[in-house]
């Protein structure tokens, strides 16, 4: 017959210090016993193997515990999408998440240089909120043919492609910025651009400061 007890240690007031149910306790009796007797050696503490039907452990151990466990659980609130504040959330636009999939309304935030939440509607803490009702939110724009290199050396900001939607240029279409020999190097003003390589040329874009991805 399989039987149900608990391997328990009490103490001086018959109160449990712990205990676990054990499983077909006369197999594991010589297991039980050794643990016991050397906690009991260790604390003081006096030896109780109660045995025990499947309904009494059940209306005396395992449902009490249950119900604490549950309560412990409801008084815990779940860390949900909010629970940490970002830097950024736009709401209520409609967004296209770049999976070919259909537009949906809902919330996006940012922390950092990351997306932190992208999901259905969420009320989330941030320092910046926007709201983007009848607004489209998707990921950047890629412009794959770019003539833009000389015009970001003049102006960074690229605000004609910025508000358009583009965040990265690739660079290259026409004239690239590299590999260049000493004669092309050599501009009309008598002085020489300070890079030879491609890799170069666009490290000097970034130092100067862009607004788009290059």
């Amino acid at each position: 017959m399989t039987v149900i007890a608990i391997d328990a240690v009490t103490d001086r007031t018959g109160g449990i210090a712990w205990a676990r149910p054990i499983r077909n306790a006369h197999a594991e009796e010589g297991l039980c016993l050794r643990l016991a007797k050397r906690a009991c050696f260790s604390s003081g503490l006096r030896l109780n193997f109660p045995p025990m039907s499947l309904e009494k452990l059940f209306a005396d151990l395992l449902l009490p515990l249950g119900l604490g466990l549950l309560v412990v659980s409801c008084a815990s609130p779940v860390r949900g999408p909010g629970g940490a504040r970002h830097d950024v959330v736009i709401q209520n636009g409609t967004i296209y998440d770049g999976s070919g999939g259909e537009p949906f309304v809902g919330t996006v935030a940012i922390r950092g240089d990351r997306i932190s939440y992208l999901g259905p509607p969420a009320e989330l803490r941030a320092g910046t909120v926007i709201d983007a009702t009848g607004k489209a939110v998707s990921p950047g724009f890629i412009n794959m043919l770019s003539w833009t290199a000389n015009a970001l050396r003049r102006d960074g900001r690229s605000q004609s492609d910025i508000r358009q939607g583009v965040t990265l240029e690739v660079l290259g279409e026409g004239s690239s910025l590299g590999p260049l020999n000493a004669s092309m190097r050599r501009r009309k003003d008598g002085t020489d651009v300070p890079w030879t390589t491609l890799g170069q040329g666009l490290e000097h874009l970034v130092g100067l400061g862009v607004s788009p991805n290059i």
